[in-house]
């Protein structure tokens, strides 16, 4: 064992000297130099970094053919026009054509509805309208405030107030149930279902429009 490790040595001595320089090889991320016999090693290293792999690199090639997008220029045309849009204002809506005849409709119904007026006020004010407008109104406050509803019976006692006293609204309203329009609306809608304002705006428009 101790001449085989003088030769050793002795072996060691002599390919000392004739052992040509070296530079150290380094991996591609790590500062640690490495030993000649991992040679292989390294390579393998190198085909799998990010660097030298070939996703990366078709990944990389594909990302350079690529130019940033140019910015919207201030003196563009259609940029140009585009903020002149958005700082135009929103134009107003169009008079309603039919809005007078749509506040006195629904002045006639609310002063029921809400009892604001005596009964000699509601005359005065439906005596000479629509009669298919006076059948509307009435057969509004009749089904809009069914049997099932809260205020049923207050909605009943104004009703019959105006008709019991003013039998020519009565009559006026039974005259307005014979035309189209009643059909087209009972064939399309519940009383019911839409509020005051919404089957006043329904109404006016289909008659006078």
């Amino acid at each position: 064992m101790v001449r085989s490790s003088a030769r050793f040595l002795a072996w060691i001595a002599d390919e000392i000297p004739r052992a040509p320089l070296r530079a150290p090889v380094r991996a591609p991320h790590d500062r640690r130099v490495l030993p000649e016999h991992d040679h292989e090693n390294q390579r393998a290293a190198d085909e799998l970094s990010p660097e030298t792999s070939p996703r990366s690199t078709t990944r990389s090639a594909g990302l350079s053919g690529l130019e940033p997008a140019a910015s919207a220029s201030p003196d563009d045309p259609d940029e140009l026009d585009e903020l002149d849009e958005l700082d135009e204002p929103d134009e107003p809506d169009e008079p309603d054509p039919f809005e007078e005849e749509k506040r006195v409709a629904f002045a006639m119904l609310s002063g029921i509805e809400l009892g604001l007026m005596d009964p000699e006020e509601t005359y005065e004010l439906m005596k000479d309208a629509d009669s298919t407008l006076v059948y509307f109104i009435f057969k509004w406050l009749k089904k809009h405030y069914h049997r099932d509803h809260d205020d049923h019976e207050v909605m009943r006692r104004r009703v019959k107030s105006v008709t019991n006293q003013y039998r020519a609204l009565t009559r006026k309203a039974k005259s307005g149930e014979a035309d189209p329009i009643v059909e087209w609306f009972e064939g399309t809608h519940k009383y019911r279902e839409l509020s005051s304002e919404d089957f006043i705006d329904i109404i006016v428009d289909k008659l006078e429009g």
